[in-house]
């Protein structure tokens, strides 16, 4: 995802192929799904895991590729853009009005 919408916002999911599953599931607005894909693609990189999901999966350019309870690579990863729309486009804007009072989907 991403490629063709680069600032689409909506949920996206992460697909492990060893385990044929959806492992994660991400909500994005403002920078658009290729800034945050490129943010996860950079937090797998990391010298230490910031979270659970980048010590089972990191990249398998770092030291922490040679983990033994390492379930999989980032790199292998099947991003999924599973809902998406423009936030320019004329029906976002007007959700946008009527949701910001409740504080869904704030910036």
């Amino acid at each position: 995802p991403g490629a063709r919408q680069p600032k689409h916002e909506g949920c996206y999911l992460f697909f492990d192929y060893n385990e044929c599953v959806f492992i994660r599931s991400g909500k994005l607005t403002g920078d658009g799904v290729a800034e945050r894909l490129k943010q996860h693609k950079t937090a797998s990189k990391a010298e230490i895991a910031s979270s659970q999901f980048y010590d089972l999966y990191p990249s398998e350019n770092t030291a922490r590729s040679e983990k033994r309870d390492k379930r999989g690579f980032f790199d292998d990863l099947l991003a999924v853009f599973a809902a998406g729309f423009d936030p320019n486009c004329d029906v976002a804007k007007s959700i946008r009005t009527w949701i910001r009072p409740r504080n869904c989907f704030a910036r």
